[in-house]
């Protein structure tokens, strides 16, 4: 039924926004794991892989591991 069908939807948009802010989540400790044992600077770049297929088509994707990075690390730090 089309109701059927929006909930399954819903189901699906709160499962990848998890997975992003899980993917997000990692990303930063492994930062913060890296400045405790003196691999990067405080604010120095540096480059993670992600796989394309889910990081590109995946609505929001990109934007809500963003979100996550200014969470946990702040505004300016996420940059």
């Amino acid at each position: 039924t089309e109701s059927d069908a929006r909930f399954v939807a819903e189901l699906c948009t709160l499962i990848g926004d998890r997975s992003a802010t899980l993917a997000g989540a990692g990303v930063v400790a492994i930062y913060k794991y890296m400045l405790d044992n003196n691999q990067v600077d405080q604010g120095q770049r540096f480059v993670v892989a992600v796989d394309g297929g889910l990081f590109e088509h995946y609505p929001r994707y990109p934007d809500r591991m963003a979100q996550t990075f200014i969470d946990l690390l702040g505004k300016k730090q996420a940059q």
